[in-house]
């Protein structure tokens, strides 16, 4: 350890001591006794922040007086030195983050180490060493990552910069789906750092609303990635040709193409190859894999992940697991400034209710979804209509705007969606379900 190194973690420490406010003006680095290298000055900064938690002054009496209470050997005249030395406050913030870069750099060494040394271990697979290695780097990125308080009039001159662009047509207020009255209630369209769940019972056609959404967004030059973790990525790329090309998705599947459909494959193919879209179908995802994978796309501006459920968490409570999942990706849609939509399963409690109308009770798993999500959007069966199907749409819960329930109208044949003129009230009449499903999810 040089003594560029001492310098930078002297100056912290005696800054700190000599001007009252200095602590406050450094927390949002994030410095911990860990940061120190030198073991004396990991106990100062203990008994400094001790102090500081307490309300005491944070002297060099006190910080004494708290380092003895816990049993750390701190010389008092060693902090008298630090207080008179050459050190001046001037530069403490720019110290404190040498401070912090240093420990930064130390656990990437140490991460190197550790990764060197069961690289080669032949008792672990290849997935349990790249999840270990990518657990390390991740930890490391925690303790790097810190923010500081801003002044709500920063804030505020910043979103009023924002507010003229959006006027002026400079910036969309949000990424649209395409769907107006969902967009509307949007108020533009999803947002950067939200967390959007999309539920429904199987085969109602979550899956295929959801990748309609996601090549809108490709379209409009916003990269995608769609996680799925139950349909095979050929499957999905047959049903976004359908979407696209308005192919007979059955043809494609059966191989019954016409010479009409053959043209406007060749023609979506190379529409598709255009589109900032990516689909990956590895099954039972870990937050760490969603992360990973999200990281892998560059510029993704919206995850999907499908399903929730079907994600792997750790521990026995299936309930914690996926507590703890969701809560996972709503950080990461902050992290990353992304937006995440989270398909999931309901209970099968709505399938009791004569119109099969979910509520947020019937979100299968946990309650913390509901409490994590930003959005949260149904889907249920309304009625066949012949070549089309009238499929419920509700926003239960919307951080971002407004509630809202309408139709949509699901045309099977060619794996699209839109916007139904059908009074959604109107046909929702107590039906008996005939227990087999019929929507292609």
């Amino acid at each position: 350890m040089n003594n560029a190194h001492l310098h930078s973690e002297q100056w912290v420490i005696g800054a700190v001591l000599l001007a009252p406010s200095g602590f406050d003006e450094i927390v949002h680095v994030g410095l911990t006794a860990d940061s120190f290298v030198f073991p004396s000055h990991a106990e100062i900064w203990r008994a400094i922040e001790k102090c500081a938690a307490t309300g005491h002054s944070v002297d060099p009496l006190n910080v004494y007086e708290q380092s003895r209470s816990c049993g750390a050997e701190v010389k008092l005249n060693y902090l008298v030195e630090l207080v008179h030395g050459t050190y001046g406050v001037h530069g403490l913030k720019s110290h404190a983050k040498r401070v912090k870069e240093r420990e930064i750099e130390r656990g990437l060494k140490n991460a190197g180490l550790q990764i060197a040394a069961f690289a080669d271990d032949p008792e672990q697979v290849v997935q349990a060493k790249l999840e270990k290695a990518q657990g390390l780097v991740s930890a490391i990125g925690r303790v790097a990552v810190r923010s500081a308080p801003r002044s709500v009039a920063d804030i505020a001159i910043e979103q009023t910069a924002k507010w003229e662009d959006v006027q002026a047509g400079r910036v969309v207020p949000g990424w649209p789906t395409r769907i107006p009255s969902i967009d509307r209630a949007l108020n533009g369209g999803l947002k950067p750092g939200s967390l959007v769940i999309l539920a429904a019972r199987p085969a109602v056609g979550k899956s295929s609303f959801a990748q309609q959404l996601a090549l809108t967004f490709a379209t409009d030059g916003l990269p995608s990635l769609f996680l799925s973790q139950e349909m095979p990525a050929t499957e999905l790329a047959d049903r976004a040709c359908a979407n696209v090309g308005r192919i007979n998705y059955s043809a494609i599947q059966s191989g019954q193409l016409s010479p009409d459909d053959w043209s406007r494959a060749s023609e979506v193919m190379e529409s598709l190859a255009r589109l900032p879209y990516s689909i990956d179908d590895q099954a039972a995802l870990t937050l760490l894999d969603i992360r990973t994978k999200a990281r892998m796309v560059p510029g993704v501006k919206v995850v999907f992940v499908d399903y929730l459920q079907l994600c792997q968490g750790e521990g026995d409570n299936r309930t914690a697991q996926i507590g703890a999942i969701s809560r996972g990706l709503k950080a990461l849609a902050k992290e990353m400034g992304i937006c995440v939509v989270a398909l999931s399963q309901l209970n099968r409690k709505v399938e009791e209710r004569p119109n099969k109308r979910p509520v947020l009770s019937d979100l299968r798993d946990s309650g913390e979804i509901e409490q994590d999500a930003d959005c949260i959007w149904f889907l249920w069966p309304v009625k066949d209509m012949g070549e089309r199907r009238l499929i419920g749409f509700e926003i239960a819960k919307n951080r971002q705007g407004r509630l809202l329930q309408l139709g949509l109208d699901f045309y099977g044949t060619y794996q699209r969606w839109g916007e139904s003129t059908e009074d959604l009230q109107r046909h929702e009449a107590p039906v008996r379900s005939s227990g087999k499903g019929g929507f292609d999810d």
